[in-house]
């Protein structure tokens, strides 16, 4: 979120839209994608920006990890984090991760100390 707000820092007008949904491919998934309206991301970056230390901010306004750090979680859970450009400007980030199994549980009510 916070590429996302520095991306349409001198942008109007700004837009910054987030969509939640679920997948039905080979195992359910939930996709998040969050686009603005700022600039396209270079494509020397775009190929790039999940590997450490590859930023466009400023020096001393960040270090070029979050990107890559974000990527390895979701990848940690079985997930994947995909970036593209928009026509006519802007970027979109989609983050997809397996849905967790729902097993049956005791209800919170019956969570209760029962020490003797």
């Amino acid at each position: 979120m916070a590429n996302a707000l520095d991306a349409v820092e001198n942008v109007e007008p700004k837009s910054i839209l987030i969509r939640a949904g679920r997948e039905e491919a080979q195992s359910a998934r939930c996709r998040i994608a969050i686009s603005n309206s700022g600039p396209a991301i270079a494509p020397d970056v775009l190929q790039r920006m999940f590997e450490p230390f590859v930023t466009t901010k400023p020096a001393g306004k960040g270090l070029g990890l979050g990107l890559m750090l974000s990527n390895h979680i979701a990848r940690s859970f079985g997930g994947e984090l995909h970036a593209r450009n928009l026509a006519p400007s802007g970027a979109e980030f989609v983050v997809t991760l397996p849905l967790a199994e729902i097993t049956e549980a005791a209800p919170a009510w019956a969570m209760t100390n029962r020490s003797a």
